[in-house]
């Protein structure tokens, strides 16, 4: 399995990321692009820059197909206008690879790896987003 951050244009020169777990059981990526934003609209931006860099190919059912699984985590901070407390929230977006069945796809050498290790992936992500519902 290979973990890219879509942040990160020049993948050459980026950074090995690491997953690792801290000392309060909370799951971090050691070297991730963290980027501040404002507004909705910078939001938007960074998620389709992101959205550009995911691996696609195509299959007999798509012609391009994602190829990749996608996590996104943003942060929220709202302070009211009258200076009041600051309100965070934690909000994550998982986009998964398609799961297209092998004899549906006529996948062959690598596409059919790829689609082997999509389905482990859907099945390794279905434990994580379980964990991240979990209440605290």
């Amino acid at each position: 399995m290979q973990i890219k951050d879509l942040l990160q244009s020049n993948t050459k020169d980026a950074p090995t990321l690491r997953i690792c777990e801290d000392l309060n059981n909370e799951i971090n990526v050691s070297n991730l692009t963290y980027t501040r934003v404002s507004t909705p609209s910078q939001v938007s931006q960074i998620l389709q820059k992101a959205s550009l860099l995911r691996s696609t190919g195509s299959t007999s059912m798509n012609a391009t197909s994602s190829r990749s699984h996608a996590i996104c985590t943003i942060y929220v901070e709202s302070t009211p206008r009258d200076g009041s407390d600051v309100t965070t929230s934690k909000l994550t977006l998982v986009d998964l690879a398609g799961s297209e069945r092998q004899k549906r796809t006529n996948a062959t050498g690598e596409r059919l790896k790829e689609g082997i290790n999509i389905n482990k992936g859907l099945f390794v992500l279905g434990k994580v987003v379980a964990a991240l519902s979990e209440e605290r």
